[in-house]
């Protein structure tokens, strides 16, 4: 498991405390992982279902950084 961190005062802070907790427990991040185009609810969806490729463009990019630096 990977963990994270932040540093944030203020109107951020409470925010955090605010909606982390809620975002944790329905494991947003991990849908958004998985491509989830559940999440935007059911209006969204046939379209959240195309616009997830961004999810992968870390991996997919990562076979072109060799070429890019030379």
């Amino acid at each position: 498991m990977s963990t994270l961190s932040y540093d944030a005062s203020g109107a951020a802070q409470q925010a955090i405390e605010q909606h982390v907790p809620a975002l944790v427990e329905d494991r947003i991040a991990t849908r958004i992982f998985a491509k989830d185009h559940t999440l935007w609810g059911p209006d969204a969806e046939s379209e959240s279902a195309i616009r997830l490729g961004w999810v992968d463009a870390a991996t997919v990019s990562r076979s072109l950084v060799e070429g890019i630096l030379e």
